[in-house]
């Protein structure tokens, strides 16, 4: 009996100690699949940040813009993403704008309370409050914005043609306000064109004018989407500075062009079940067709209700985005789109080794990881800290600088500096292996 008791303590310290460990290993598989692998970026210390900071209600959206600071948007780069349902941020607008993202989204609905006026912002009904308008989040601190970065400013030659945008480094990078209508569309319309009245009388609104077939860019476009009335959207034919954000999986329809629209959007959901986190070529073959039509017609494609976990499923989707031309990254998460084209940028003159994210997670693993954003941190000696290339004036045919998304290039001498796979052919062992 004695002999038997030692043997069923360490049998019972053995099966602790191996539930301890699988506990232990189902915790860092859940780390890995949720945790972003790299660092955030360090915000530019610029007076958005003050705001940003101070900002406790809607009023404050405008009052902490005075006094004027002069590095307000100082060394913050415009990226090409989009900040999704953007008035549920801490801060709304500004938080946006502080991570370079040169789109905003806001939900408006109609004030049906007696003797309210403005539009509403909100997700739905329940959430609408009094203080949280159009104007309090986003006309009025834009207008004041507006005015300061181009108070001091010296005309050009064009006159009034070209004023200055929200971002000082890169001053005719145009801002999009997209407005999910929410209530009635034709019952929003007229109010919608009365709340950017302020914006349109001091010419800061985008606008299409059919005297000269053109659009004339300006700081701020204003995209309509969701119940917007397309019809009364384009029933002025001479002038309209609201376009319309056209259905991305109806872009071949010969009645959205850039002289009504701005955004092609669809959700990702359209494109079917997403099995073992690889796109079918099927879907692929969809992705780079609507893609293609799209900027054929010089819109910007946007794929919404992206997923946001397990994170190397999203980061593969947008890699896969990102490379196939979509114009807009849609995304809930700003603070990681920032550390994701921060890599993007790095690595222009490299090459991708195609992986799944399948195939990345068996690789990680059997420790062969080859971390897509870590390879070429190092290409020229340290991370640059330009987030996103920005074409100057005379490259853009717009007159205003377009912010453009580029594909990631990975070198095959460059591995995961942190893991030291400096080793050739053992990188590309491990993605032979996994195909």
């Amino acid at each position: 009996m004695k002999e038997v008791w030692p043997w069923k303590r360490r049998y019972w310290v053995l099966l602790y100690l191996s539930a301890l460990g699988c506990i232990a290993a189902l915790l860092w598989l859940i780390l890995f699949m949720t945790l972003p692998r790299h660092h955030l970026p360090h915000a530019p210390s610029s007076g958005i940040n003050y705001v940003v900071e101070q900002w406790k209600d809607p009023s404050d959206s405008s009052s902490l813009l005075a006094p004027w600071r002069p590095d307000f948007t100082k060394n913050i780069v415009p990226l090409s993403c989009h900040s999704h349902n953007d008035y549920w941020r801490s801060v709304p607008l500004f938080e946006a704008v502080a991570a370079g993202c040169t789109g905003v989204e806001a939900d408006i609905w109609l004030n049906k309370k007696a003797g309210s006026d403005g539009l509403l912002v909100g997700h739905s009904l329940k959430s609408l409050r009094d203080d949280r308008t159009l104007q309090n989040l986003y006309v009025k601190p834009l207008l004041k914005i507006l005015e300061n970065q181009n108070n001091n400013s010296t005309e050009s030659d064009e006159g009034f043609s070209n004023p200055n945008g929200v971002f000082q480094s890169s001053p005719n990078a145009t801002l999009t306000l997209v407005l999910d209508f929410k209530s009635d569309g034709p019952e929003l319309w007229p109010l919608v064109n009365q709340e950017l009245e302020a914006l349109r009388s001091n010419g800061w609104l985008t606008n299409w004018s059919n005297s000269t077939d053109k659009i004339n860019w300006r700081p701020i476009i204003v995209v309509a989407t969701g119940k917007a009335p397309f019809d009364l959207l384009i029933s002025n034919t001479t002038y309209r500075d609201v376009f319309y954000d056209a259905p991305l999986k109806d872009i071949a329809n010969p009645k959205y062009n850039q002289s009504n629209s701005y955004y092609a959007s669809v959700s990702m959901s359209t494109l079917g079940k997403i099995w073992l986190w690889k796109f079918s070529s099927s879907q692929l073959n969809q992705i780079k067709t609507q893609v293609a039509l799209a900027n054929a017609k010089g819109l910007k494609a946007r794929y919404w209700d992206t997923p946001a976990l397990p994170v190397i499923f999203r980061e593969y989707i947008w890699g896969i985005l990102v490379g196939n031309g979509v114009g807009m990254l849609n995304l809930a998460k700003i603070e990681l789109h920032g550390r994701f084209l921060a890599d993007m940028s790095a690595r222009q003159s490299c090459e991708v080794p195609s992986l799944t994210g399948l195939e990345v997670f068996r690789a990680y693993v059997l420790g062969r990881w080859i971390s897509h954003l870590e390879i070429c941190r190092y290409e020229r000696g340290k991370m640059q800290d330009i987030l996103q290339d920005v074409e100057d004036d005379d490259a853009s045919p717009q007159g205003r600088d377009e912010v453009k998304l580029k594909p990631a290039k990975i070198p095959k001498k460059h591995y995961n500096v942190d893991l030291e796979l400096n080793d050739e052919n053992l990188i590309q062992d491990s993605i032979d292996r996994f195909k």
